[in-house]
Parts: C-alpha cells; sequence; structure tokens
C-alpha cells in the first residue's frame, strides 16, 4: 500500500490517503532507504493538516475508510500512532462539515472560543489539560457535563494537530538535513 501510494505520487495521480502515507514515509522507523526504488527528494510533499481542506464528506469518509486500512496494516507502534491522529482529525472534519444537532447549540456557541483556548497550547500543556478535565469529569462537582465533554473532544482533537505540527517540523528537519548534507557533498567536488 506505501509503494502503490508512493507511486501515485510521483505519477501525478495522488489521492489524499497517498499523502498522508509518503508523508509518513520520511519519518518511519521502520523504513530501510536503502529498499527504495524512489528517493525522498523525488517525491514532494505536503503539510498533512492541508490534507483535508476542501474534501467533501464523501471524500472524508473515503479517506477515514482508507486510514482505517493502515491503521490495521500498520505493525509499529508509532506509524500506528500517526495514523491515529490522522483518524482523529478527519473524523472532526467530517462531523465539522456536517450540520450540527439542536441539543449540541449552546455548546457550539462556544466553540470558538475553546478553540482560540487550546489552539496555541503545545502537545504537552494540551496533556496537562486533560488530565485536569478528566479529574472534573470524574469528581461529584456540580458542572456542566456537556461543557466539559465538549472540551474534552475539542482538546483531543487539539492535541492530535498539535502532534501533527510536530510530525511536520520533523519533516521539515529531515528535508533541511537532506539539502544540507546534499550541498556538502557538492561543495567538497
Amino acid at each position: 500500500a506505501k509503494k502503490k501510494a508512493e507511486i501515485r505520487v510521483k505519477g501525478g495521480r495522488a489521492r489524499p490517503i497517498d499523502w498522508l502515507a509518503v508523508t509518513l514515509r520520511v519519518i518511519d522507523p521502520t523504513r530501510n532507504p536503502l529498499d527504495e526504488d524512489v528517493e525522498d527528494s523525488e517525491v514532494d510533499l505536503v503539510d498533512p493538516e492541508g490534507v483535508f481542506e476542501g474534501l467533501s464528506d464523501s471524500e472524508l469518509d473515503e479517506l477515514l475508510r482508507d486510514i482505517e486500512v493502515y491503521i490495521a496494516l500498520e505493525n509499529n507502534k508509532s506509524n500506528q500512532d500517526f495514523w491515529n491522529t490522522m483518524k482523529i482529525i478527519c473524523t472532526d472534519r467530517r462531523e465539522a462539515s456536517r450540520p450540527s444537532n439542536p441539543s449540541a447549540r449552546g455548546v457550539s456557541s462556544v466553540s470558538a472560543d475553546v478553540d482560540r483556548l487550546l489552539g496555541p497550547k503545545s502537545f504537552e500543556e494540551l496533556e496537562t489539560l486533560e488530565k485536569q478535565i478528566r479529574r472534573k469529569l470524574q469528581s461529584n462537582e456540580p458542572i456542566d457535563v456537556d461543557y466539559w465533554e465538549h472540551l474534552l473532544r475539542s482538546l483531543l482533537v487539539w492535541k492530535a494537530k498539535a502532534k501533527l505540527r510536530k510530525v511536520s517540523q520533523s519533516i521539515i528537519n529531515s528535508r533541511l538535513e537532506g539539502l544540507r548534507k546534499q550541498q556538502e557533498q557538492e561543495a567538497m567536488l
């Protein structure tokens, strides 16, 4: 599946799942670069979060099914973690594109505030906040459970996005390191 994704990307026929598979290729700890037919520099990369932009409901449904296939096929824990992160983001995009039910109106009115609160936080800060929210939900305090559960769901999505930002940064660092080595080799010639 990974090999087919690389070929489709290189041939200009990439589907959204192919872009995610190629993105993972760069950071895959199990990958043996000597086994590759296609050089890293030959494969275009896109921002993984950008893959979800502009997809229709049916395309998001198809992408979610494709992600679940990769989750089932993947043996490596960190690669499964990558695919689970993609699944969280894809599911969130699907839910955001669908009309909300009337009972969620009160919670959705604070969604923008929640996004402003969680958006700039690092992955580690979000993990700390998640523990605090879970404690609050498990306590016997009189709280607005709908609000806190919505906050927790939003937090899990923002954690996935923060993880994705780390992936994107490691991809950029990997590409920069490759360019530096290439320039050093060319300079020595």
